[in-house]
């Protein structure tokens, strides 16, 4: 895990420094050229990577990969947030299998489902740690705008990494 938020630390520098907006969100996806889509879905997100014909240059007729995140329009507040980075994560971090490759635990066999797991704990812990940086967890004041539950998972995140 430590050397996971190093790496993401090179893509997201402010990462634990201060808490991190939705600004930010759509100015890192921007840079990185990922597609945002807020639709109704049964989850609360997914990163999809798209195949896309080059069109144009010296790589005319080409596949290459385009990043999407989709995002649960239901969502509000920092649950969108903690879902919006949790998805940049996995971009960041989590290469897919193949292109249209959207990994569900529950369809995945025993041992895809372990490794899985261990993207998605990544990916969540990650979240939360660019939603609500170490020096915040002393300032009850300042946590008091987030939810007991978002608070508590972070602070296990702290208790079991001291990130």
């Amino acid at each position: 895990m430590y050397l996971s938020y190093i790496r993401l630390r090179k893509f997201i520098p402010l990462l634990n420094v201060r808490p991190l907006t939705e600004a930010d969100f759509y100015a890192m996806t921007d840079r990185l050229g990922i597609k945002v889509h807020m639709m109704p879905l049964e989850v609360n997100g997914y990163y999809l990577p798209y195949r896309k014909q080059v069109k144009r240059g010296p790589l005319k007729g080409k596949v290459e990969m385009e990043p999407h995140i989709h995002i649960n329009q239901a969502l509000t507040g920092y649950y969108w947030l903690e879902t919006a980075y949790h998805e940049l994560v996995h971009y960041l971090l989590h290469l897919p299998l193949y292109a249209g490759d959207a990994q569900f635990s529950r369809l995945l066999s025993k041992t895809r489902c372990r490794i899985l797991s261990k993207q998605e704990h990544e990916a969540r812990s990650l979240a939360l740690i660019a939603l609500i940086p170490s020096c915040l967890l002393t300032d009850w004041d300042l946590l008091s705008e987030y939810a007991d539950e978002m608070i508590e998972r972070r602070v296990r995140v702290w208790k079991d990494y001291r990130i």
